[in-house]
């Protein structure tokens, strides 16, 4: 799923159930996921994909890594989302490929993870800073509905992960998810 499609999702399901704020959302590449804005608030996401680089090899992980970054400027009266994909590279070409191919994921996928997104401005940006989650669940689906990444085929190979490479990946990952 390109960069396009995610947001024809976003735009979809923001057009159809929009957030209870009456804010208009739009959806941006983020350009440097080094950056850390100021103000901005912050999800990782994590799906599975599959991959293929530009030699014809194909692969697949459940660490599929997509950041979200989002702000509300309610003196304007919008929001902004900005989403970067991470890539990996090929392990198979080794020295002869070092760019980073972004994975593909199905619809659905794509589907959840504007879900999840849209879940964590609701409870970021309610209005009262204290909305539930049966509240939330009422506008978004419930957490415990979205699928996990699910199985890979393999060890994850840190050193060929884009994700990894800035310190958006497992570690952070399993960090911002663990059970309190």
């Amino acid at each position: 799923m390109t960069f396009n499609q995610f947001k024809s999702c976003f735009n979809e399901i923001l057009y159809r159930d929009p957030l209870p704020f009456g804010y208009n959302w739009q959806l941006q590449r983020l350009q440097n996921s080094s950056l850390n804005d100021p103000g901005w608030s912050e999800l990782l996401y994590r799906t599975y994909a599959s991959y293929q680089c530009n030699h014809g090899h194909h692969w697949q992980s459940s660490w599929a890594m997509v950041i979200f970054r989002f702000q509300l400027d309610s003196r304007n009266g919008f929001g902004r989302v900005r989403m970067k994909r991470f890539g990996v590279r090929c392990r198979e070409c080794g020295d002869k490929d070092d760019s980073y191919h972004v994975g593909f994921c199905r619809e659905i996928q794509a589907w959840f993870a504007v879900q999840r997104l849209l879940y964590h401005i609701v409870r970021t940006f309610d209005g009262k800073g204290f909305i539930s989650d049966s509240e939330a669940q009422n506008i978004v689906i419930p957490d415990g509905d979205v699928p996990s990444g699910g199985n890979g085929g393999g060890p994850h190979p840190k050193n060929l992960c884009e994700a990894c490479a800035n310190n958006c990946c497992q570690e952070k990952y399993k960090r911002l998810t663990k059970k309190k």
